[in-house]
C-alpha cells in the first residue's frame, strides 16, 4: 500500500524520527545495489554499463537526502558542522573497518604483500580512491572510489547550501553552473583519452549528487498520481535502456549521465509513495545495501570469481549473509548509540543554557 513517507520510524531505530524518511527510496537503493552486483558478477552481460548506472542512482539518492538533513537541521537552528561530520562518520567508518580488517587479514593469509595492503587501505580508509583510481582499477578496494567522492563532496557542499538557500533563482543557476561543468569535464576527459580519470573523480560525478541536492533545496514533487506513475515507469524505463540496453561506445562515461536525470524523475515520482519500491524484500537490500556494496567486490575479487558469471554466485550469497549481519549487529547498534549520545548531549547543553 502506498503512503506518505514522512516521519515513520527509521530502521533500526526504536524511536519515530522527526525527520523526513521515505520509504521507496530505500527500495531505490536496493535496486541501484542489485544492479552494481549484477554488473560486478558477470550475471549482467560484459559491457552493459549496469554497475555505472547504480553507482549513479546512489549518488542522486545520497546528494538528495544528505542535503534533506543539511536543510531541515538549518531550518530548526540545530545545524552543526561537528554533528554533520560525527553522524557521517558513525554511519559509515565502522562498516568499513570491519570489511578492512577481515578482508586485509584473508589477504595476507594468502601470501599476498603487505605493502600493497596498505595502500589499498589507506587510499580507502582516508577517501582518496578516486584519485589512485586508474592505478588501482579492479583492485582489492578499488570499489571505494565511489564512497570517496560522496565523501569528498559533503566535505564542500555544506558551505554551499546556505549560500543557494537564499532564492530558488540561486539554487537553479548555481547548480545548473555546477552540474554543466560537472558534465563537460567529463565528456572532456574521456575525448581526450583519459576515460578511467572521467569515470571516477569527484569533478566529473558530482553532476550526479547535484541533480539531487537541487531536488531536495527546490522541495520538489510530483503531487499527481497519475502523473508519478507515468514519469516514474519512463524514468524506470530510461534507467534499464542505460544499464542493460544496446552497447553503446563509452556506455560507461555518457550513458550514467541519461541515468542520472533519469534517476532524479524517478525519486521525484515516488517520495509519495510507490508499490514497487516499498516491496519490503527490495526495501530490506536497500537497508544493507551499504555494507553489501562494501564486501561484494573483495568478497568476488579474492575468491577469483569477479565477472564469473554462475561462478560468482557462492560469494554473491556470502556478501548478503555478511552485509545483513554487519548491518543489524553492528552499524545500526552503533548509530542508535551515537544518536542517543548526541540526544544526551544536546539536552545537557539546553538544561545548562537554561540554569
Amino acid at each position: 500500500m502506498s503512503c506518505n513517507n514522512r516521519n515513520v520510524t527509521i530502521p533500526g531505530d526504536k524511536q519515530t524520527s522527526a525527520r523526513p524518511y521515505w520509504l521507496a527510496l530505500d527500495g531505490l537503493r536496493g535496486l541501484a545495489v542489485l544492479l552494481v552486483l549484477g554488473d560486478h558478477s558477470g550475471l549482467i552481460a560484459k559491457g552493459h554499463p549496469a554497475g555505472a548506472v547504480g553507482v549513479t542512482i546512489f549518488f542522486v539518492l545520497s546528494g538528495f537526502l544528505i542535503t534533506n538533513v543539511i536543510s531541515v537541521a538549518r531550518d530548526r537552528g540545530t545545524w552543526s558542522f561537528r554533528n554533520f561530520f560525527g553522524n557521517r562518520l558513525a554511519r559509515l567508518f565502522p562498516a568499513l573497518i570491519l570489511m578492512e580488517l577481515v578482508i586485509g587479514t584473508w589477504w595476507l593469509l594468502d601470501g599476498r604483500p603487505w605493502q600493497l595492503l596498505l595502500e589499498y587501505v589507506a587510499s580507502a580508509t582516508l577517501y582518496l580512491e578516486d584519485f589512485l583510481h586508474g592505478r588501482h582499477n579492479q583492485t582489492l578496494l578499488s570499489h571505494t572510489w565511489s564512497l570517496a567522492v560522496e565523501e569528498q563532496f559533503y566535505l564542500i557542499w555544506p558551505f554551499l547550501v546556505p549560500v543557494m538557500m537564499r532564492s530558488k533563482r540561486s539554487i537553479v543557476w548555481m547548480v545548473g553552473v555546477l552540474v554543466a561543468v560537472s558534465i563537460g569535464s567529463r565528456l572532456v576527459l574521456a575525448a581526450a583519452g583519459m576515460a578511467n580519470f572521467a569515470y571516477a573523480n569527484i569533478v566529473t560525478n558530482a553532476y550526479a549528487l547535484l541533480i539531487g541536492c537541487a531536488i531536495a533545496l527546490l522541495s520538489l514533487r510530483i503531487r499527481q498520481r497519475q502523473y508519478r506513475v507515468i514519469l516514474g515507469a519512463a524514468a524506470g524505463l530510461v534507467l534499464i535502456f542505460c544499464a542493460v540496453g544496446p552497447v553503446v561506445p563509452q556506455g560507461y562515461i555518457i550513458l550514467p549521465i541519461l541515468a542520472a536525470f533519469a534517476a532524479g524523475i524517478l525519486v521525484l515520482s515516488i517520495l509519495d509513495g510507490s508499490d514497487v519500491f516499498e516491496w519490503a524484500p527490495l526495501r530490506f537490500v536497500g537497508r544493507i545495501s551499504y555494507s553489501l556494496y562494501l564486501w561484494h567486490w573483495p568478497l568476488l575479487l579474492m575468491s577469483g570469481s569477479l565477472f564469473g558469471g554462475g561462478a560468482a554466485l557462492p560469494m554473491i550469497a556470502l556478501s548478503f549473509v555478511i552485509a545483513t549481519a554487519s548491518t543489524l549487529l553492528v552499524e545500526e547498534p552503533i548509530r542508535r548509540a551515537w544518536r542517543r549520545r548526541n540526544r544526551s548531549r544536546t539536552t545537557h547543553a539546553a538544561v545548562t543554557a537554561t540554569t
